[in-house]
């Protein structure tokens, strides 16, 4: 964002781009791109088909240029680029506690009958996982883990099946329970690597690719390339989880190319 800021006061062709032909002109201000921002992914939220209105332009102004520049498309060219999202990288026990504090209120503690389970809610709201994590040995650690995880169980079954559902997805990524109620924390092993990296973004995913390890996305870029002498047109771009297959961008690349 600083550099786009930066880009629209000072780079001529951003600025030709935004329509600002004179050094007088004013660039829109830091919170008008972020408000703009907000409506237009509101609009994709709300909107009956869940309609990216960037990806509209993009489209419309791609078809056209195509049409200009009289651009076949027969051969095309794709790559994927993985984006670290602008999250910090929690351990196991600070995921689960930092969703559990973003989801819990004074009225789930209330709530909560049984006193003991009450009384370990308030002490894990008024924690702080960080230190926690760095003073505390992996046995003790495996221990507060388990007390976390029945403190979470207790605390969703006073909620209904729609509330909570941050908290209820990470809390079935990390246990498990058995016919008995009795609650155990999941193998490592068995957690995939779509589940919650951060509670503040948790649409981020777990990729390890060429020795580079990432928590967020990957991007994939289409672009035509078989034409000599004509512009290479970028045709398609798509973002997912940093776990996603290169290969599940394919078939969409290519209907959009089309």
């Amino acid at each position: 964002d600083e550099q786009m800021l930066e880009n629209c006061r000072y780079n001529l062709l951003w600025r030709k781009a935004l329509g600002l032909f004179s050094l007088d002109d004013e660039c829109p201000s830091q919170a008008s791109y972020y408000l703009f921002r907000g409506k237009v992914c509101e609009y994709e939220m709300t909107s009956d088909n869940h309609v990216n209105l960037f990806e509209e332009c993009f489209k419309r102004l791609t078809a056209a240029q195509v049409k200009t520049y009289k651009v076949s498309g027969r051969v095309v060219r794709m790559d994927s680029k993985l984006i670290s999202s602008n999250i910090a990288w929690y351990s196991r026990y600070e995921i689960i506690h930092e969703t559990l504090v973003k989801s819990a209120t004074d009225e789930d503690v209330e709530r909560i009958k049984d006193q003991m389970i009450r009384q370990h809610l308030i002490e894990f709201l008024g924690e702080d996982a960080e230190k926690t994590v760095y003073r505390t040995d992996s046995e003790t650690m495996g221990k507060r883990l388990a007390d976390l995880g029945i403190v979470i169980h207790n605390l969703l079954q006073t909620c209904s099946e729609t509330e909570k559902m941050l908290l209820r997805r990470v809390f079935g990524e990390q246990y498990e329970v058995d016919k008995d109620g009795n609650v155990t924390l999941r193998d490592k092993a068995r957690i995939s690597s779509t589940s919650v990296q951060n509670p503040n973004d948790p649409d981020a995913a777990y990729r390890s690719k060429g020795g580079k390890k990432v928590k967020g996305y990957s991007t994939n870029i289409t672009e035509t390339c078989d034409e000599e002498g004509k512009p290479s047109l970028i045709t398609d771009v798509q973002v997912k989880p940093a776990n996603a297959a290169d290969n599940g961008f394919v078939e969409k690349a290519l209907e959009t190319t089309k």
